[in-house]
């Protein structure tokens, strides 16, 4: 169960899903909606940092789901998880207390390849390989907070995808993937005040991202060096 609490009203008209944190059916089939817009907090949905992998897992998709754009927000803690978080449309933020105080650590149960990935389809996990097209995504982004993998072997932190009309990290500490992150076909996006900590391999652009902007951003004991522009593709204007 999620933490309780909140404003909630009754609709008599929906046929909504007991999601256990923005909808809830009673025994009587009456729905009550909590009286927020475009926000959800992952808590509500039962996200803590003394719950499972699997039930932190649900959790976020839970929170994820429960609304088609807007905040989605996770406060101070420790979230252990397994799956990736897909923010795969425009206008998401995840966002929370910043890097070192909302963690989210990342394991390898379901043969984890990607942390979080603001992707239209066009980057595939299982083979990673990137096909140019289809409809960008625009404005989302991911603040203050860290992404951890706990067992780095072939996995990456952040895929941005199509990602572009800015769509940004901000304020985020990545650490101890394989790749900390990939940009690829993502136009206008930016990184601001990010930190590239203790990752295997080097940041990875290209396939035709262009106005790429990195600002403030530390690369710190990356063991192969902090950014590689991959062949494929051009990648032009790109600020650091």
């Amino acid at each position: 169960a999620g933490i309780g609490g909140g404003v909630f009203y009754s609709d008599y008209g929906s046929a909504a899903s007991d999601d256990n944190g923005v909808t809830v059916v009673t025994a009587g089939g009456k729905r009550w909606i909590r009286n927020e817009k475009n926000y959800a907090n992952v808590t509500w949905f039962g996200a803590h940092q003394s719950k499972t992998i699997a039930e932190n897992d649900a959790a976020f998709l839970s929170a994820r789901n429960s609304i088609p754009f807007g905040v989605i927000y996770v406060p101070l803690g420790t979230y252990k998880l397994s799956s990736k978080i897909s923010l795969n449309a425009s206008g998401y933020i995840l966002k929370g207390d910043g890097p070192d105080i909302t963690v989210l650590e990342f394991y390898g149960d379901n043969g984890i390849k990607t942390g979080i990935e603001v992707n239209n389809g066009s980057w595939d996990d299982a083979t990673e390989t990137y096909t140019f097209g289809g409809t960008s995504i625009g404005s989302t982004k991911i603040q203050d907070m860290s992404i951890v993998s706990a067992t780095s072997v072939d996995s990456t932190g952040v895929v941005f995808a199509r990602a572009t009309k800015q769509c940004s990290l901000d304020r985020v500490k990545i650490v101890g993937w394989n790749v900390p992150y990939r940009m690829y076909g993502s136009w206008y996006a930016k990184m601001n005040q990010c930190s590239i900590e203790s990752n295997v391999n080097p940041g990875r652009v290209g396939y035709e991202t262009n106005d790429f902007t990195w600002f403030e951003c530390d690369h710190t004991s990356n063991a192969n060096g902090h950014i590689e522009f991959e062949s494929t593709g051009t990648c032009r204007k790109l600020q650091y």
